[in-house]
Order: C-alpha cells, then structure tokens, then sequence
C-alpha cells in the first residue's frame, strides 16, 4: 500500500523523492556531444529517443543556441528557448548546471511548472508534463548550460496513452488585429489548454477551439482523463502595425567625417567607421558584438554611398550624457540603444534599457578620432573599439586599449531633385508626380505665379500631402475627382527631414489638356499658337499679363505687356 501510494504522490508531484521508483533519471554533458566550437544546437536525443532537447532560437533575431569550448557549454541567449519533451512518461524535474558567471537570468520563464534557482549555479525545474519550454531572460548576454539531468516517470504497467499534440493554424507569424487562431487536437473528448506569454492559463474544455489573436508567445497543450498530457506546442504572434518598423533613413546626401565634438547635436544620424580597414558597424551581431561590413571612402575621405547592412545610429542626449541608437535595426527589445551592460566582458549590446546607454565622445584634433566611451559600468571595458580580429571575423565591441580607433561620419542630407510629371498611358484622366524614394509628394493650386519655396515642413500650410503611405513619393492626381480643370497646380518633393525640392507647374485647361510650365522641354514645332491664363483657360486675345504661351509642344511663360 504504501509502494502504491509512494508512486501516485510521485506521479502526481506532490512531492519528489530522490528518485521515485517508476522513475528513470537520464544526464547529458554538453562538452562529451562531440560539438566543435561554435555549433548551432537543434535537436539532441537522450535515452534511445525518450527524452528530445530541442533549441531555437526564440524571440532573438540575432544570435540562436550554439555549444562553445569556452565554459564547454550550450549557450542560451536572451529570448533563446530550449524544449525539453518525453515521449514516455511525464517530466517531473530538471536540474540544470551553469558556468558561475553566466547564469540562467532572472527573467527566465517556463511555459509549464516552476524554475528555482534563477541566477545560481543550479537551477531546477519540477512539475508534472510531458514537456516544458525554457525560455532565457533579458535581452542581452547568454546562460552557460554545462549538463542537465532529467527525472521522468518510466511507464510501466499498465501503460498509459498519452493526448495527440494539437496543431496551431496559423501557425505562429504576422496576423491581422481580431483575427482568429485555430486550435485543433485529434483525441477526441480532450481538453485544449493555452496561455498567453504570462497570462493565465484557460482551459477551454474542448479539442477544436479559436482563440483571439495577440502579440506574444502561444503556449497550448491538451489534456483528457486517464490519459498523459499532450507535448506542449508554442507559436509566436505579432498583430500588423504593432510590430516596431525601423524607419528609412534618407540617402540623398552623403557620409561626413566629424572632425570637432562641437558637431555632435541631438537627433544626427551617423555610422561608426575604422578608417584603416574602411569597415563600419553591421546590422548583424557576432555573439555579444557588432560585425563590421566593408564600406567606399572617397578622396576626401568621406562616404558617399552604403549598403543596406551598415547600422544607421541616431545620437540623443546631451553632451557627457549622450545616446546611441541604432534607427535600422531595433534589437531584441525594440529599443535600439546600444552599449556594454557586462563589467567583465568586451560586449557591446543593442537593446539595453536606456539607463544603461550613456555616453560620452571626444573627438581627436589632429587624427579625428572618435572615443565613445560608456559610462553606466565603471570599467575599462566601456570604449568602442574596432577589433580586426584576424582569427575570425573582425568586429566592433568595447575594450580599454590594444584595438583600433574608430571614426564617426555624419549624414548630410542635400534637397531632393524636383519630381517628374507625366499623364498616365492608360487612363486619361490621371496626373502621375514621381518623387525620390524616401520623399513625400505635396501639392496645391495656386493663383498666379508660385510662391518662394518653403524651407521646412512647418512651412507647409496650405498644402496638400500624398496621403498614400505605401508610396508617398508617387503622387496620382484625378482631373474630375481632384477638380483640377481650369486649375494650376503646384507641386514639390519633401523629404523626411523637411528638406524640400524646386518646384514645379502644370496647367489643366477646361477640356482637360494638361500643360507643363516649369521643367518642360520639347522640340518646338510650327503650329498655332495658343494662349491660356495661369488657371489654364485658354485665352483668345491676352491683354497684359502673365500668360502660358503654347506652340505645338513648346510651352513658356510670357509677359505680355
């Protein structure tokens, strides 16, 4: 009686002796699996396939799991997860050992049981599941997994069927607001069970279920009495528009060195250079650190053009308090900022919390080169340097001394060309005004001759703004639906920063005929001359004035006195 009652409390967790009889205990040591160093980590099988360990990579867009001969450990970073799933008897605890340094973070949460231990060289998990998800804390630095010991319930007789794992549609990925998620689980008279990241959990008493989509972590299981739970299954949601977009930054200008701190203000856009190698700052990390990417120095020494993958930094602050973030790739937080939150280490994060980002830059008189220096950390290790790292790839990470300088090269943005203006081929009531990528088409009418140009976006009262967000560099006018007939129209190129273009002119007349007044040139051919107002009214007999001369297809402005 008291074998029976030992193995039920067992079963049921109530409590866990050193190993309960009907239990199995199986260990795995990361550095005996024969992984070379810096392996990506997938999926490990222990015990002839009863125990699975699978990685991924989570909620990190940059780094995923990987076993490293430093610590001869498998590494977890921040967002990382690691699903450890029976296919015999349900878990009811895992033990994990950790290098001292690198533990698993506060933060760190489980989609099923409990975590002890958090932050010290053990950490345990009990329960009762088939399954369970870990998932690291923080947004930056990694755990050091050394070994891992699972205890399980081995079966026995009789054995036990365990709930088919229900299927997720769709299956994780961007979905629109007040969607629904199918759940579905083919045991029939099961019981779906789901939670939301770190919401409750709902336990929906039925095998086919929709569930309202959310951003966030989708955790679901099934259970059905007499029988094992279901493995646990998760997919990651985002909700369109709710995810953080970087911005495009313009490109119409050019990189320039910063030769004086007294350049630095708030709201400059820049990139982070080492002159000798010509490399810059990547939009990619190297475990804890910044790749680097080739860039083109011209004579002067300037950058004219980049590629997509060089990191765009946009400085904020004030001078001896100055923030850095990148403004094309957020990091796992969504924030940007970047910085070294580690007191030990040569790491420079993207994605740490503000109250870690300032900074203080000094700029060299005579060789213009840039110190960055962090100021969170008391430590050495707080300088931005550039590593050429023959070894490996080079990179960009904080160090104290014996690493390259680096230099700073802010964005001068030069006006946008004026638009160009065309009637569209297949529909003759359309007006097409084409735009530089990056910019914005305005227009308005106007009487009489076109105003000054306006030298900031605060300028731009009475005029109207593409309202087409996809691509607001291309502008489509209708003459009925817009009422331009009998109009002239005034149009520009404003890009994001406010800098505008020269403008340009057009004239619709009555019957619809459109003419180009400013930036128009065709070969002039002998026909009848015609004459119409700045409105676009064609005029018989102009007296003095200003007027819109036609020729065939030549068209000027003439002042007829």
């Amino acid at each position: 009686m008291k074998k029976h009652l030992l193995l039920i409390l067992c079963v049921l967790g109530f409590f866990t002796p050193p190993l309960c009889a009907g239990a199995k205990e199986v260990s795995i040591d990361f550095s005996k699996q024969g992984y070379s160093n810096g392996s990506e980590l997938s999926t490990i099988t222990l015990d002839n396939g009863n125990i699975t360990l699978s990685f991924a990579k989570g909620s990190n867009s940059s780094n995923s799991p990987k076993y490293y001969d430093t610590g001869k450990a498998a590494r977890l970073y921040g967002g990382n997860t690691m699903m450890v799933t029976s296919n015999a008897g349900n878990i009811t605890k895992a033990v994990f050992s950790v290098d001292s340094n690198n533990a698993i973070k506060d933060g760190s949460t489980v989609n099923v049981g409990s975590l002890s231990g958090l932050g010290e060289n053990t950490t345990t998990w009990t329960g009762n599941a088939p399954s369970f998800m870990l998932k690291q804390g923080g947004t930056s630095g990694h755990c050091r997994i050394t070994n891992l010991t699972i205890t399980y319930a081995d079966g026995g007789e009789p054995s036990v069927e365990t709930v088919a794992t229900p299927a997720i549609e769709p299956n994780g990925g961007e979905v629109e607001a007040g969607s629904k998620i199918l759940v579905n689980c083919d045991t029939e008279g099961a019981s779906i069970v789901y939670k939301w990241s770190d919401g409750e959990e709902v336990n929906t008493g039925e095998n086919i279920v929709e569930i309202d989509a959310q951003a966030g972590s989708l955790c679901v299981w099934a259970t059905k009495d007499g029988m094992n739970n279901s493995a646990v299954v998760t997919a990651d949601f985002t909700i369109k528009g709710d995810t953080p977009v970087p911005p495009t930054p313009s490109t119409n200008g050019q990189w320039i060195l910063v030769k004086d701190a007294s350049e630095l203000v708030a709201g400059m856009h820049f990139i982070i250079v080492n002159q000798e190698a010509k490399k810059a700052v990547k939009t990619e990390a190297n475990q804890n650190n910044r790749k680097a990417v080739d860039i083109t120095l011209n004579e002067g020494l300037n950058v004219a053009e980049i590629s997509s993958d060089v990191m765009i930094f946009e400085l904020g602050g004030s001078e001896n308090a100055w923030t850095i973030a990148t403004i094309n790739y957020l990091g796992d937080s969504g924030n940007g900022y970047i910085g070294n939150t580690n007191s030990s280490k040569n790491y420079c994060f993207v994605g740490v919390d503000i109250a870690d980002a300032p900074a203080k830059i000094s700029i060299a008189k005579d060789t213009y080169d840039a110190n960055i220096k962090f100021t969170t950390k008391e430590t050495s290790r707080s300088i931005l340097k550039y590593n050429p790292n023959t070894n490996g790839d080079p990179l960009f990470a904080c160090y104290s001394s014996g690493q390259k300088t680096v230099h700073i090269y802010k964005f001068v943005e030069t006006a946008p060309e004026r638009p160009v203006l065309a009637e569209d081929e297949n529909d003759g009531d359309k007006i097409v005004i084409t735009g530089a990528e990056g910019t914005t088409i305005h227009w308005r009418t106007v009487e009489g001759m076109a105003t000054a140009p306006a030298k900031a976006a605060s300028d731009l009262a009475g005029w109207n703004r593409n309202d087409n967000t996809e691509t607001p560099h291309v502008l489509s006018l209708s003459k009925d639906a817009h009422d331009l007939k009998g109009k002239t129209i005034e149009y520009m190129a404003v890009s994001a920063s406010g800098l505008q273009s020269d403008k340009g002119m057009f004239a619709v007349a009555d019957d619809g005929v459109v003419t180009g007044i400013e930036g128009f040139e065709a070969e002039a051919v002998e026909a009848e001359v015609e004459w119409f107002n700045l409105q676009g009214v064609r005029i018989a007999n102009p007296e003095s004035g200003l007027y819109i001369r036609r020729q065939g297809n030549k068209i000027s402005k003439v002042v007829v006195r």
